[in-house]
């Protein structure tokens, strides 16, 4: 083991860290292709996805896709926001397959592509109520 000390200007020592070699019980010499892990590209996909759930307008549209099946015109009156906002955020979450839509005259209306949006919703939310 191998002994580091942090000094300040007045060179009086701050802390003291040790490095420790890997041992049998901590690193067992694994290889990352024993864990398997996504490639490059779906590790993108995958964190981009996360982007997208990350911001709160959006999570309030899913949660009330989450409920039913409804068009932008009763989205915006329910978060109170502007029709416009709502339709940009809708495209940003149609274009990630995270909701679909079907016209009905006028009208279009959205709704969660699957279930696994309203499991990845339902998980979350059951998981930072157990932080608090």
């Amino acid at each position: 083991m191998k002994k580091e000390e942090t000094k300040t200007k007045n060179e009086s020592t701050v802390s003291t860290s040790v490095k420790r070699q890997p041992d049998e019980t901590c690193c067992r010499g694994q290889s990352i292709e024993e864990f398997a892990l996504p490639g490059v590209t779906d590790l993108s996909h995958l964190a981009n996805f996360f982007k997208i759930l990350g911001d709160r307008t959006r999570l309030k549209i899913l949660m009330l896709l989450e409920k039913e099946e409804l068009c932008v015109h009763t989205i915006a009156k329910l978060l109170n926001s502007e029709q416009s906002v709502v339709s940009h955020q809708l495209k940003t979450l149609k274009n990630a397959r995270i909701v679909s839509s079907r016209r009905a005259g006028k009208h279009v209306f959205y709704r969660l592509c699957d279930d696994h949006i309203a499991s990845i919703l339902d998980t979350a939310s059951e998981h930072t109520h157990e932080l608090k």
